[in-house]
């Protein structure tokens, strides 16, 4: 997919990353080699498409990264989902298989050390600057509630950064939504893999998605941006 393939509003929000990067986060990626933490879930799909639109204008060089987590049924079929579509947009994709097993205390901290691990060791293979990653308005906003439940003082309680340069972490699409996300894909046809865990209130961060943040939003239907 070109930038030129998309339709006129579509092409004007694509082009919004870049300037969000460059007049919010101080960021340039005009040139950049960037690792997109590919999941083939909607998020990552649709920033993975987004930043193909912007290849050519933008002259940037990607590398997809995907982690086979080993914890759920369906991740074989990501993977090889993540790996076709990268085929077809030309796109590098390096892939692992975590060491670790759903039974391991601490099972979710300890995926989330060798996912970035992995991340900064394809970044450093590739020469790339930065690290991207999908989250977005309504991750901030889950993040920024979170922290203000556990007590976390400020600046903590500010949430995720949007570039983080001591690990060379960079979050281009924090100004948009899930839905906004998921609209991309939808209008242009483009499939991905839906994680079924994200459905389950096991986890702390799926019960604020399901429950407390919906009641807030009732309150405050623009609460995301405000946050």
């Amino acid at each position: 997919m070109r930038l030129q393939d998309l339709t006129r509003s579509w092409a004007r929000r694509c082009l919004g990353i870049p300037r969000f990067c460059l007049e919010t986060l101080g960021i340039d990626l005009h040139g950049a080699r960037l690792v997109l933490a590919y999941s083939a879930g909607v998020d990552s799909s649709a920033l993975l498409h987004l930043l193909s639109c912007l290849r050519a204008p933008l002259e940037l060089t990607l590398v997809a990264a995907h982690i086979h987590h080993g914890l759920r049924p369906d991740s074989d079929h990501e993977q090889i989902h993540a790996v076709k579509t990268c085929a077809a947009l030309g796109i590098p994709c390096e892939t692992t298989r975590l060491n670790i097993s759903a039974h391991d205390p601490g099972v979710e901290a300890k995926a989330r050390l060798q996912r970035y691990a992995f991340l900064e060791e394809v970044r450093l293979r590739y020469d790339a600057e930065w690290t991207v990653t999908a989250h977005h308005g309504d991750d901030l906003a889950e993040d920024i509630l979170l922290r203000l439940v556990r007590g976390t003082g400020w600046p903590g309680l500010g949430g995720m950064q949007g570039v983080d340069h001591a690990r060379r972490l960079l979050r281009p699409v924090l100004d948009w939504t899930k839905n906004d996300l998921q609209t991309f894909l939808a209008v242009h046809g483009i499939p991905w893999c839906e994680d079924r865990s994200n459905l389950s209130d096991r986890h702390t961060r799926n019960r604020f998605r399901h429950t407390i943040l919906p009641l807030l939003q009732r309150e405050n239907p623009n609460l995301t941006q405000a946050l």
